[in-house]
């Protein structure tokens, strides 16, 4: 095998394996996109909750089912922060926690936006090296 045929496996190899980081960044950036809109909504509907006060809700409890409550107001709210970790913080101090958690979020997301454009552009330069490569051989 030639260094030219070795050079563009390899390149292609690198190409191959960029490909595969940019599919998984675009995974975690609709992970966090999803999360962020989730988040956005909680906030929202804590902002709006004592508009709701003696009303009727409609709460998920997975698979699909929902109970429907009567909501008469609370002055405290139950925030999963993983792990199997539950807080119990005041209305305010929640919405203040989700907002944070939000900021760090949208961060999250522009570091992988950024790293999405680096994968792209070292994809398109190894492609262009391919395609010079192959001029060359003919």
């Amino acid at each position: 095998m030639t260094t030219k045929d070795e050079e563009v496996q390899s390149l292609a190899l690198q190409e191959r394996m960029l490909e595969e980081y940019y599919a998984d960044l675009q995974l975690r950036e609709n992970l966090l996109t999803r999360i962020l809109i989730e988040d956005k909504n909680s906030v929202q509907a804590l902002e709006t909750l004592d508009e709701s006060k003696d009303s009727e809700l409609i709460i998920p409890i997975g698979g699909g089912a929902h109970l429907v409550v009567s909501y008469s107001g609370s002055k405290k709210i139950l925030l999963s922060v993983g792990g199997a970790v539950v807080l119990q913080k005041s209305k305010t101090d929640a919405i203040e926690f989700i907002k944070n958690r939000i900021k760090e979020i949208e961060i999250a997301i522009r570091d992988v936006l950024q790293q999405k454009n680096e994968a792209k552009d070292r994809i398109d330069a190894i492609r262009d090296q391919l395609a010079q490569l192959e001029l060359k051989q003919r």
